[in-house]
Protein backbone atom coordinates (compact mmCIF):
# COMPACT_ATOMS: atom_id res chain seq x y z
CA UNK A 1 0.00 0.00 0.00
CA UNK A 2 3.08 2.36 0.75
CA UNK A 3 4.38 1.97 -2.56
CA UNK A 4 1.02 2.84 -4.09
CA UNK A 5 0.22 5.69 -1.98
CA UNK A 6 3.56 7.57 -1.64
CA UNK A 7 2.62 9.24 -4.78
CA UNK A 8 -0.32 10.76 -3.32
CA UNK A 9 1.23 12.40 -0.09
CA UNK A 10 4.47 13.59 0.80
CA UNK A 11 3.96 11.88 4.47
CA UNK A 12 3.20 8.56 3.32
CA UNK A 13 6.61 8.92 0.86
CA UNK A 14 8.33 10.14 3.99
CA UNK A 15 7.32 7.06 5.44
CA UNK A 16 8.11 4.84 2.47
CA UNK A 17 11.62 6.12 2.30
CA UNK A 18 12.34 5.66 5.95
CA UNK A 19 11.11 1.96 6.29
CA UNK A 20 12.12 0.65 3.23
CA UNK A 21 15.58 2.48 2.06
CA UNK A 22 17.01 4.72 4.71
CA UNK A 23 16.27 2.43 7.83
CA UNK A 24 17.42 -0.39 5.73
CA UNK A 25 20.61 0.85 4.91
CA UNK A 26 21.60 2.63 8.06
CA UNK A 27 20.66 -0.95 9.57
CA UNK A 28 23.07 -2.82 7.16
CA UNK A 29 25.47 0.43 7.49
CA UNK A 30 26.00 -0.82 11.05
CA UNK A 31 26.65 -4.96 10.78
CA UNK A 32 29.09 -3.95 8.14
CA UNK A 33 30.93 -1.84 10.36
CA UNK A 34 31.13 -4.47 13.17
CA UNK A 35 32.20 -6.98 10.49
CA UNK A 36 34.82 -4.53 9.82
CA UNK A 37 35.93 -4.04 13.28
CA UNK A 38 35.64 -7.53 14.03
CA UNK A 39 38.07 -8.49 10.78
CA UNK A 40 35.47 -10.00 8.60
CA UNK A 41 34.96 -7.67 5.92
CA UNK A 42 37.58 -5.51 4.10
CA UNK A 43 37.80 -1.83 5.67
CA UNK A 44 35.92 0.30 3.33
CA UNK A 45 33.13 2.97 3.88
CA UNK A 46 29.80 0.93 5.48
CA UNK A 47 27.30 3.07 3.94
CA UNK A 48 28.41 2.75 0.50
CA UNK A 49 29.00 -0.78 1.18
CA UNK A 50 25.01 -1.24 2.38
CA UNK A 51 24.14 0.95 -0.64
CA UNK A 52 25.90 -1.43 -2.53
CA UNK A 53 24.69 -4.70 -0.99
CA UNK A 54 21.15 -3.21 -0.78
CA UNK A 55 20.19 -1.53 -3.76
CA UNK A 56 20.12 -5.09 -6.05
CA UNK A 57 18.19 -6.62 -3.39
CA UNK A 58 15.71 -3.78 -3.49
CA UNK A 59 15.64 -4.12 -7.07
CA UNK A 60 15.00 -7.78 -6.81
CA UNK A 61 11.73 -7.24 -4.73
CA UNK A 62 10.55 -4.57 -6.81
CA UNK A 63 10.81 -6.32 -10.14
CA UNK A 64 9.99 -10.20 -8.81
CA UNK A 65 7.48 -8.85 -6.88
CA UNK A 66 4.10 -10.76 -7.20
CA UNK A 67 4.94 -12.94 -10.01
CA UNK A 68 5.36 -16.50 -8.01
CA UNK A 69 6.47 -18.49 -11.29
CA UNK A 70 9.69 -16.06 -11.19
CA UNK A 71 10.57 -17.14 -7.30
CA UNK A 72 12.95 -19.75 -8.39
CA UNK A 73 15.01 -16.79 -10.68
CA UNK A 74 15.05 -13.99 -8.16
CA UNK A 75 16.76 -16.37 -5.52
CA UNK A 76 19.17 -17.71 -7.83
CA UNK A 77 20.24 -14.08 -9.12
CA UNK A 78 20.07 -12.93 -5.10
CA UNK A 79 22.25 -16.07 -4.34
CA UNK A 80 25.06 -14.59 -7.34
CA UNK A 81 24.42 -11.13 -6.13
CA UNK A 82 25.27 -12.39 -1.70
CA UNK A 83 28.36 -14.72 -3.54
CA UNK A 84 29.73 -11.92 -5.08
CA UNK A 85 29.79 -9.23 -3.07
CA UNK A 86 31.20 -11.84 -0.20
CA UNK A 87 34.07 -12.18 -2.54
CA UNK A 88 34.63 -8.40 -2.98
CA UNK A 89 34.45 -7.68 0.50
CA UNK A 90 35.10 -10.44 2.44
CA UNK A 91 38.59 -10.38 4.46
CA UNK A 92 40.66 -13.83 4.47
CA UNK A 93 39.34 -16.80 5.58
CA UNK A 94 35.84 -17.40 7.51
CA UNK A 95 36.70 -17.04 11.59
Amino acid sequence: MLSIEKYKSKEIDRIYREVYIDTAISNQAQIFEEMIKQGYMRKADPKIMALQFFAPIFLLLNRYDGIAEKEAEAIEILGKHIEQFDKIYREGEIK
